[in-house]
């Protein structure tokens, strides 16, 4: 272990990242694991360490400040409208339960399980 650093075990709707670091290993995993089709952010697919086998850590105090003014005087959140259509909702929904099953599978689970290419 090293102080101020721990490793990022469960989380819930997304972890939120303001940077990366990557070891070259762990680079080089992920580019083997986006050699498949992937067609999402980089957070969305950092997040799912159970894809990939990359662990994901967090430094504590935080080495990126949020703007407190900035963030409050964002365009995104004008324009997002006050209640979001009921089909993403519903996508919402389901993504977050799908996520808290596999969560569970694989934090329990002694292997990681590979899924094959597409």
């Amino acid at each position: 272990p090293v102080k101020g650093v721990s490793q990022i075990l469960n989380f819930k709707d997304g972890i939120g990242t303001q940077g990366y670091v990557l070891a070259p290993k762990a680079a080089q995993k992920l580019l083997k694991y986006s050699a498949k089709e992937w067609v999402m952010p980089i957070d969305c697919v950092m997040d799912r360490h159970y894809w990939h086998g990359v662990k994901n850590y967090v430094l504590e105090e935080f080495a990126i400040a949020c703007d407190e003014m900035n963030t409050q005087n964002s365009n995104t959140e004008k324009q997002r409208p006050k209640r979001l259509p009921l089909s993403i909702r519903i996508g919402r929904f389901l993504h977050k339960s799908a996520v808290k099953i596999l969560d569970k599978v694989f934090r329990y689970s002694p292997k990681l399980i590979r899924i094959g290419k597409h």
